[in-house]
């Protein structure tokens, strides 16, 4: 399958500079995930800068987004970024990289907060950097009195009915209570990539949820397609 994939870069290549959604599931930060498992599969200078520069690109116009949730918002380009650190598709310290992303997710405040999905997003995405592999700074990035009022309306039933981000609550408390510890590596779940095939490429979205980014994530993490 190793054509497949190699199909698929050159397609991304040619396209990704023209994504004007900087989001997870369906825009340039899905296809950050592709180029980076790329990187690191075929290890050369060039895809690294390739990587360093969609970084830049999507960093540049994450402030434009008014969402906050996982799958097109802010908190989603943040979860990227961690997948790439934690999974050792790139060095850095999460920290200094996403200072700028965390601050831009806690200045908003919880009571600006309307949607559910966004509010789910920003658990989710805060509880992942509070149990970061990546973080070198021992110190909570978050302040402590927005972490407070996050768990507190978190606990609230009729604000967050949603039994999926119990897990996230508990590492919120836990990292109040003890401070910061750390976590295995994030994961790809079968709901973020989704099911695509090369069936009738070039008419197959770029993005990692039911894409082209996605499906040669899934082929790269296979290495026995690579043979």
């Amino acid at each position: 399958m190793i054509d497949s994939v190699q199909k698929i870069y050159n397609h991304l290549l040619l396209n990704v500079a023209y994504i004007a959604n900087p989001g997870l599931y369906s825009g340039k930060t899905g296809c950050l995930l592709f180029f980076a498992h790329y990187a690191r599969l075929f290890e050369d200078d060039v895809n690294n800068e390739i990587v360093s520069e969609i970084i830049d690109d999507i960093f540049a116009s994450a402030g434009n987004l008014s969402s906050l949730n996982i799958p097109d918002g802010v908190c989603g380009i943040g979860w990227g970024v961690e997948y790439i650190l934690q999974n050792q598709l790139m060095e850095g310290d999460s920290d200094e990289i996403l200072a700028d992303l965390d601050k831009m997710i806690y200045s908003r405040g919880i009571k600006t907060i309307v949607s559910q999905a966004d509010f789910i997003g920003v658990l989710k995405y805060i509880a992942i950097r509070l149990t970061s592999s990546c973080g070198e700074n021992k110190n909570i990035p978050f302040p402590h009195n927005y972490l407070l009022e996050l768990y507190q309306a978190a606990k609230d039933p009729e604000k967050m009915p949603d039994f999926a981000v119990n897990n996230d609550v508990d590492i919120i408390k836990k990292v109040l209570e003890k401070g910061r510890y750390r976590r295995k590596p994030l994961g790809l779940s079968p709901e973020m990539t989704g099911q695509v095939s090369l069936d009738k490429f070039p008419l197959v979205p770029l993005g990692l949820h039911n894409g082209l980014s996605g499906l040669g994530i899934k082929l790269m993490l296979e290495p026995r397609n690579l043979s």
